[in-house]
């Protein structure tokens, strides 16, 4: 038996690859997770650039750090509601990042997903790793 794809295993999610069509969303999907940066009130044009700027660094850093990561896209409902960035090792599964929108987050979404690389990492016997930042409590 051949194991399934890995958007096989996120299908519920209609998973798929970044695109650079994506750009705008997952700007905004980043400026999201960093109200550290810009507050929780309308952004400012050096807020934007700071948050952009630090989008950058996020993306060179995983690069360098993951060369054959994959970042995928996952809709919800019919639209983009949030992206994982994975990679696949000969020993392990690693999930280096995910972000949801902040209006789905909470649902289940999250969980629904990491429970997906479960099965994933299961079928071809790999360790599934994962961090996550002390500051977030919804992660615990």
């Amino acid at each position: 038996m051949h194991p399934a794809s890995l958007e096989h295993h996120l299908r519920q999610f209609d998973a798929r690859e970044c695109a650079g069509a994506d750009h705008e969303f997952l700007a905004r999907l980043y400026a999201s997770t960093r109200t550290d940066l810009v507050g929780s009130g309308s952004a400012t044009a050096f807020g934007a650039s700071l948050v952009a700027m630090q989008q950058r660094l996020q993306a060179s850093g995983y690069r360098q750090a993951f060369p054959a990561a994959r970042y995928l896209l996952l809709s919800h409902e019919g639209r983009p509601a949030g992206r994982i960035v994975v990679d696949i090792g000969e020993s392990a599964l690693r999930l280096v990042d995910i972000a949801l929108l902040p209006e789905l987050r909470g649902l289940g979404l999250g969980t629904a997903a990491i429970r997906a690389l479960q099965a994933f990492a299961a079928e071809r016997r790999l360790a599934l790793t994962l961090a996550v930042h002390r500051i977030n409590p919804g992660a615990a």
